[in-house]
């Protein structure tokens, strides 16, 4: 058993209302005790509480109330008088409740893993459930008083303002968590649709599943692409494969200076295959040198966009001599891409063949062409030769004549 002394006041504007707001003011010391009560017992269930009995309670107050279907509390009214405060006449009880909670019926508290219904005893307005709130201000629940079994913090009984706030914070978190959700769709499809528009089709990272798309037609679908990437980017801030692709979008629409950030982000974040458009964007700004290199870096990490574009220089410098030593190397590297399953390569070695002949045969053409005019000046000079032989034995003779 536990008693509790409490001081109530409450406004009496006539006296003839005296009996109502005793009623009141004592109806308040009782709600008041239970929860001040609760707030220090151990453990006591809102069942439980249902079934204790007042025969424990001292018996003959000078004023009770009925205990409804808790019957646990009977008020003690000490003294009571009517004070002059703030120019209006406040009624001032002092009350002593005692509060009955037999030992046998306490049980430890549970937590209610669903926000419950009700917070509070229809008939006595006592709070039935208690919490326990986090530093965070994320609450808990549970179903008697005492203590929580992780921090050992005393349980406290829920309030009308406490259970105001806590619907509102619900409301807050669903709202949030909706929110969340149509973000998350909506980063899903940005990363579903910068794959469709930006992926490289001869890029060996990326997943299987994802087609890829030619460079002329990122060409024409740039900006959404460049949208889409910067958009799954944004979940996705340490995918090497999306600021690739961000880059190859930005390099389509001719933005450079944004391209060769993304790409040098994915080249650290090891995509290997932005080595390949890092190397041409080099190469269209006339860094010949710094676009090889690029090149070069990507083909010794494996990448076949690398290969191809360091064989094409390699046949472009054919061009301008060693042509054979240029084409042995360029051909080395188409064989190494092809075999990675690179298109542009495994055509070029069906084409060079045909083409190296056709090299070939014009170089014997010119050769025997050159050869014919070398034959040709020769005859040329002889006969030249044999003339002005002739025209001098003749003038030579027409001098002997005379």
């Amino acid at each position: 058993m536990q008693n509790v002394s409490l001081t109530i006041r409450e406004p009496l504007p006539v006296f003839s209302e005296y009996g109502h707001v005793r009623q009141q003011a004592v109806s308040r010391a009782r709600k008041q005790a239970i929860e001040r009560a609760m707030d220090l017992e151990a453990a006591s269930s809102s069942d439980i509480r249902n079934a204790l009995s007042n025969e424990l309670v001292d018996s003959a107050p000078a004023d009770s109330t009925s205990g409804g279907s808790s019957g646990l509390v009977r008020p003690r009214i000490e003294s009571e008088k009517v004070r002059q405060i703030d120019g209006g006449n406040v009624m001032e009880l002092a009350v002593l409740v005692s509060i009955c909670i037999p030992r046998t019926l306490k049980v430890p508290p549970r937590r209610i893993a669903d926000p419950p219904g009700n917070f509070f005893d229809p008939l006595s307005g006592a709070a039935t459930v208690w919490y326990w709130r986090s530093a965070e201000g994320d609450f808990e629940f549970y179903d008697n008083q005492g203590f929580h079994p992780g921090t050992g913090d005393a349980l406290k009984p829920m309030t009308r303002e406490l259970v105001a706030e806590w619907r509102e914070q619900e409301q807050r978190r669903i709202e949030k968590g909706r929110q969340q959700k149509e973000q998350e769709f909506r980063e899903a499809q940005s990363l579903t649709r910068c794959d469709e528009l930006a992926a490289n089709p001869h890029d060996l990272q990326r997943p299987n599943t994802i087609p890829g798309a030619e460079y002329a037609f990122l060409k024409l679908n740039g900006r959404e692409a460049v949208d889409a990437c910067r958009d799954a980017l944004k979940r996705n801030p340490r995918d090497g494969r999306i600021s690739y692709q961000l880059g190859r979008a930005l390099q389509a629409q001719r933005d450079l200076r944004a391209a060769v950030k993304s790409l040098t982000v994915a080249i650290q974040l090891d995509h290997v295959v932005a080595y390949d458009n890092l190397g041409w964007i080099l190469l269209g700004q006339g860094k010949l040198a710094e676009a090889r290199s690029m090149f070069v870096k990507g083909a010794a990490a494996g990448d076949p966009s690398c290969m191809v574009s360091l064989a094409g220089l390699y046949e472009e410098q054919a061009r301008s001599g060693s042509y054979d030593a240029m084409m042995t190397q360029a051909i080395r590297l188409y064989e190494q891409a092809a075999a990675l399953g690179n298109s542009v390569a495994q055509r070029r070695l069906v084409e060079l063949p045909a083409e190296m002949r056709a090299r070939k045969e014009e170089e014997n053409r010119l050769a025997q062409e050159q050869a014919r005019q070398r034959e040709m000046e020769i005859e040329r000079n002889r006969r030249a030769m044999e003339l002005m032989n002739h025209m001098i034995g003749t003038f030579s003779r027409g001098i002997g004549v005379r």
